[in-house]
């Protein structure tokens, strides 16, 4: 699991308590891969490459799109698109029904994904192995069913979600280069998401 990146586009928008801060302006590990392009059999490569890559996207697409399809069920509207990137990329946008309920988007790429909770850019970047392809399925649970919170000030913002075995993983973002502080976090208040099936009773 990555907890520190940035990825700079509009979706710039962690058991105890595990903090992930994003700092805007920081090198994301998903802006450093080239693919190989030295004469011809390198572009063969390339090109075998590219075109496994956008197999193994389109079957994680799939995955996930069906994972938040069975969890949100009519309580969601998800759509998925891919992106006009050098590399493969669809991002995939569960909308809840009631505005109250936690927005998500999952930044698909073939070995991983950036998971945005809430409208402020916090986020985990995972990876494809089994431990973190597990948290990103209790994150997007705890979301939709409304054990996830949100704190927002004027230049940090953070999202934290509480499963079913009491573990709360926490998420932040600051918009800036403003240290996150104790006392803006004893100042704020937590907003609690409502659960998406408050939105189709």
């Amino acid at each position: 699991m990555h907890e520190i990146g940035g990825f700079p586009d509009r979706f710039g928008r962690l058991r105890g308590v595990r903090r992930s801060v994003r700092l805007r302006g920081i090198q994301s590990r998903w802006d450093d891969r080239r693919l190989p392009t030295q004469g011809c059999r390198g572009e063969r490569s390339m090109a075998d490459e590219v075109d496994g890559e956008l197999d193994v996207l389109a079957v994680r697409v799939e995955r996930w799109h069906a994972f938040a399809l069975g969890l949100a069920g009519e309580s969601a509207t998800i759509t998925d698109a891919p992106l006009d990137t050098e590399r493969p990329l669809t991002v995939i946008d569960v909308k809840p029904v009631d505005p109250r309920g936690a927005p998500l988007s999952l930044l698909i790429e073939p070995r991983g994904m950036v998971l945005h909770l809430g409208e402020h850019g916090c986020r985990w970047e995972l990876d494809d192995a089994e431990a973190d392809t597990a948290f990103a399925e209790r994150v997007i649970d705890a979301a939709i069913a409304g054990r996830a919170e949100e704190l927002v000030g004027t230049v940090r913002f953070a999202v934290r979600v509480t499963f079913p075995d009491g573990t709360v993983e926490e998420s932040t973002r600051i918009d800036g280069f403003f240290a996150p502080t104790r006392r803006w976090r004893l100042r704020g208040t937590w907003t609690r998401f409502a659960p998406y099936t408050e939105g189709v009773r």
